[in-house]
């Protein structure tokens, strides 16, 4: 359940299979981002986390994982993408 603060970063709280809130303090997904449209999806092992900033005149998108313990490993940055490198010439 992500939740993002622009001035601070994005955070989020794992939940338990009825819907009970896991984490007393939300874990920190990454700092100083400007977040928005944050997802996460969970495999049975880890958490995915994506969401899309303002970089500049586009948008890029950034995915870290989170594991089930709800840590976030360092380097655990799986992609950072600029919208204008896969859709050429719109500069978004």
């Amino acid at each position: 359940s992500p939740h993002s603060d622009p001035e601070v970063g994005l955070y989020g709280v794992r939940l338990s299979d009825d819907g009970r809130v896991v984490d007393e303090t939300p874990v920190l997904i990454a700092q100083g981002e400007r977040p928005i449209y944050a997802k996460a999806v969970w495999d049975g092992r880890t958490f995915l986390v994506t969401w899309s900033e303002r970089a500049g005149g586009s948008y890029r998108t950034i995915g870290n994982r989170v594991t089930f313990e709800g840590e976030v490993p360092r380097g655990s940055s799986v992609w950072r993408v600029d919208l204008g490198d896969i859709i050429p010439g719109t500069g978004r």
